[in-house]
C-alpha cells in the first residue's frame, strides 16, 4: 500500500512538474510575443522618421535633397560626439564634411564654430559663425559671436553682438547669462578707456 502511494506521489510530482513547466514555456513566449509586437511597433515608429517627408518637415532648411541633408546630419552627429569627447581635429572635419554636403543648415556651421573656438583657431571660429547668421537670425549664434570676440578683445563688438542675442528672445534661463557677459564687457570697456591716455 505504501508502495502505491509513494508511486502515486511520483506521478502526481510529474504530472505537477510537466504542468508547470508548460505553463512556464507559455508565459516565456508569450512575453517574446509581447518583446517583439513592441519592437515592430517602435522599428515601424522610428522608421518614419527616415521614409516620410513630412518627419524631419520642422528641421529640414528647405534647400537642396532631403536625403543629402540627412546624410549631412550623420557627419554631424559624429562630428557632436568628437567635440564631446574632445577631439576637436576630427569634429572639424566632421563639420566641414557635413557643410560640403549640405551648406543650407546653420547649426553645421555653428558646431563647427565651437570646434574651431576649442581648438584655438578664433579667426575661423568667426568666420563659420557669421555663416550661420547668414542663414538664420538666433540668439545662439550672436550669443557664440560674442564669445568668440570677447576672447579676441573686440569689446565693443562683443557687447553688439551679445546684445543683439537679446534682441532675438533667447529662452529666460540664458538671458541672465547674457546680461551678465555684458556686465563684465562693460566692465573691460571701462578699464581700457581709463588705461588709454
Amino acid at each position: 500500500m505504501s508502495t502505491q502511494i509513494s508511486i502515486d506521489n511520483q506521478s502526481g510530482f510529474a504530472y505537477d512538474f510537466a504542468r508547470h513547466r508548460r505553463v512556464g514555456r507559455s508565459s516565456f513566449l508569450t512575453g517574446y510575443r509581447h518583446l517583439f509586437g513592441f519592437l515592430l511597433t517602435l522599428a515601424l515608429v522610428l522608421s518614419q522618421g527616415f521614409f516620410c517627408p513630412w518627419a524631419h518637415a520642422d528641421n529640414f532648411p528647405g534647400n537642396g535633397s532631403r536625403q543629402t541633408w540627412l546624410r549631412a546630419n550623420d557627419q554631424f552627429n559624429l562630428g557632436n560626439a568628437l567635440t564631446q569627447q574632445g577631439d576637436n581635429a576630427g569634429a572639424i572635419a566632421k563639420y566641414q564634411e557635413a557643410i560640403r554636403l549640405y551648406p543650407w543648415d546653420s547649426n553645421y556651421y555653428l558646431g563647427l564654430s565651437v570646434a574651431q573656438s576649442h581648438n584655438g583657431d578664433l579667426r575661423s571660429a568667426e568666420t563659420a559663425v557669421r555663416e550661420a547668421i547668414k542663414l538664420k537670425q538666433d540668439w545662439r549664434y550672436w550669443n557664440n559671436l560674442a564669445r568668440i570676440l570677447y576672447s579676441q578683445k573686440r569689446y565693443s563688438e562683443s557687447k553688439a553682438a551679445a546684445i543683439k542675442a537679446l534682441n532675438l528672445n533667447p529662452p529666460i534661463q540664458e538671458r541672465e547669462g547674457i546680461n551678465k557677459a555684458i556686465r563684465v564687457v562693460n566692465e573691460k570697456l571701462k578699464s581700457v578707456a581709463e588705461h588709454q591716455p
